[in-house]
Order: structure tokens, then C-alpha cells, then sequence
């Protein structure tokens, strides 16, 4: 099978991370700018849209602007803290997707699935959890409502010591890179898992080492050797630290491991300064895409073809991929 590179980018209101009661969405003009990049190298960026974003009349003003260039897919992105309808019980509290009721998750879906429809003309097939909350239950609901492919799902990393919520988050250390199918008792899912690596996958089966990035200070012995061995996850996302070279690597680890597919992801947020933590100035800004554009160029010269993540599933079709049931996420 080809090679084929996925960009998702998850479309959400300004550095949600620092206050999620109060939020602005600027940052949706800068999309512009990156959907113009991708174009030049032919590749097609998922845009998974948040409910907030589709109430800002200027950033739903940028959404229906790139549709109309053409070139990319809108998918779903679901905050339910932010997402109506707000219950007595489930308010504007912050949550993880999985926590909440099977039905209110459902409302909550099917009101952010129908305000895509309504407002960008396309019914949405794609997905991503907010805050990685991806569990049983939202992979039941996303089948019962036709989504065929989710992208929520972080290989080699827990977050179960996330501070940002009070309920532990999901553990997905079990998890390799490579796409599969999740299977319901009403239908069938493609996963497709963002790009994150550990050079020594195999040592990751030695419990001691799986754990030693989450259960000890990264000052600890332990955490240490599992450095120097190669089992810190390195994700295809940037973090404005070397991110071309740690790009190329994965892209490198993909090719050995005889993965078909490579998914970046990132915030929308990080597109502009002031409205993230990571890049802060106009520089950042100027060095993140500078770094989009070398990449872009490389795995062009490399021959890896564009796919939205919808493009995913006709490219899997027939292909022999594992398959885990729902209620074991």
C-alpha cells in the first residue's frame, strides 16, 4: 500500500487550556494561512470543528472560506463542557466525553453533528474526543450516528494524571500507531491513531518501563534509563522544540514498522500567537511554519500521498486490520 500523510487540526476557541469558561476564537483566521501551505504541497487537512467555533460568526466566516477552496474535510470535535444541551446534571461542568450517560453524550453528538450539517453543508464522518476522553461509549454513539472513523486515541501515553480534570483520563499505553477497526454490536469504527512513537516498542511490553513516564518524577532512575532506551513517546504534533527532525524520525519509524498511514495533529490555537501557551510571539508563528513547509516538502519528495481522514476508510477497505471490541476502550 502507498504511504499517505493525514492532517487533523483540532478547531477550538483560544487557549482553551488556561479558561475554558471564558473563550474568544481569533485564532480561526490563522487557518487561512495554513489551509494556502497545505495546498501548495497538495495535502489535505482533516478540520475537526469544535461548537464554540460555529458560534463566532468571524471563525465560522473562515471555515465555509476553506470549504470553498476545496482540499480538505470538516469533521466533528466535541467538548461537551461546551456543547448544549446543558442538563441539571451535566452543565457546563468540565468533562471527559466517556464519563457522561450514553444519552447525554448522544444529545450532545447529534447537536454538534446537526450544526455542522446546518451551518457547513456536509455532514460530518470524522471525530475527535476533546481532551483524548475517548472511551466505550463514545465509540457506540459515533457508530449509532454514521461516523466512520475517529482519531482520539494517543499510542504509549496515559492520562491518568492529567490535571485537567477531576476524573482520571484514559490510559492508552496499550496501543500501538497502526489503524484499526473497533466493532459494536450495531457496526464498525476505523481508528486511526495519532502518529506517537517510542524508538524501542518492544521494551514497552517490560511493565517498569511502560510505567516509568507516569508513575515516577522525571528526575527518577527509573525514568531516566527509560529515556536513555528510547521509550519516551515523541508525537507528530509540534511542540516549537526540533519538531522537523523529530517529524522525519516518525515519519522513518512508520516506513520500518510498515504503518501505511502518518497522522499529525495539532490545535488551531497554535497557529497564532497569543492564543495558545506554546507559541507565543510573531517568531514562533514565523519558525512553526517554516517547519510545516520543510516537512510538507519532504514527504513530498518522499513520494507519501494526502488523505483526510474520511479518505482513510476507503483506503483501509479490505485491508486485513485488527479489529478490538468497543467495550474494551
Amino acid at each position: 500500500m502507498n504511504k499517505h500523510f493525514a492532517i487533523t487540526i483540532d478547531v477550538e476557541g483560544d487557549d482553551l487550556w488556561s479558561d475554558a469558561s471564558k473563550f474568544s476564537c481569533s485564532n480561526i483566521a490563522a487557518l487561512r494561512g495554513f489551509h494556502m501551505l497545505a495546498r501548495t504541497y497538495a495535502y489535505k487537512p482533516t478540520y475537526l470543528v469544535s461548537y464554540e467555533v460555529l458560534q463566532d460568526r468571524d471563525g465560522l466566516r473562515v471555515i465555509k472560506k476553506i470549504q470553498e477552496e476545496g482540499g480538505c474535510e470538516i469533521g466533528a470535535h466535541l467538548h461537551p463542557w461546551l456543547t448544549p444541551p446543558y442538563g441539571t446534571n451535566n452543565g457546563r461542568k468540565k468533562r471527559y466525553p466517556f464519563e457522561l450517560e450514553k444519552s447525554v453524550l448522544k444529545a450532545k453528538l447529534e447537536c454538534l453533528t446537526d450544526e455542522i450539517q446546518q451551518k457547513c453543508g456536509v455532514r460530518p464522518r470524522s471525530y475527535r474526543a476533546g481532551a483524548w476522553g475517548f472511551g466505550r461509549v463514545n465509540a457506540e454513539v459515533l457508530i449509532e450516528l454514521g461516523y466512520l472513523v475517529d482519531c482520539s486515541i494517543t499510542p504509549y501515553v496515559s492520562w491518568e494524571k492529567s490535571a485537567a480534570f477531576s476524573t482520571k483520563g484514559k490510559d492508552f499505553r496499550k496501543y500501538d500507531p497502526r489503524p484499526f477497526r473497533i466493532r459494536s454490536k450495531t457496526g464498525s469504527l476505523l481508528e486511526v491513531p495519532v502518529s506517537i512513537y517510542v524508538l524501542k516498542e518492544r521494551l514497552m511490553n517490560v511493565k517498569v518501563f511502560s510505567h516509568a513516564f507516569y508513575n515516577f518524577g522525571r528526575t527518577h532512575p527509573i525514568n531516566r534509563i527509560a529515556r536513555l532506551l528510547g521509550l519516551r513517546p515523541i508525537w507528530l504534533r509540534p511542540f516549537n522544540n526540533d519538531d522537523l527532525n523529530r517529524f522525519r524520525k516518525i515519519y522513518r519509524l512508520a516506513q520500518s514498522r510498515g504503518i501505511d498511514f502518518i497522522e499529525m495533529m495539532f490545535h488551531s490555537s497554535e497557529l497564532m500567537a497569543r492564543t495558545n501557551s506554546t507559541f507565543k510571539d510573531e517568531g514562533d508563528i514565523h519558525r512553526l511554519f517554516g517547519t510545516f513547509e520543510r516537512f510538507f516538502a519532504n514527504m513530498r519528495e518522499e513520494g507519501v500521498l494526502p488523505a483526510t481522514l474520511y479518505d482513510c476508510v476507503s483506503k483501509t477497505h479490505g485491508a486485513e486490520l485488527k479489529t478490538v471490541e468497543a467495550c474494551s476502550i
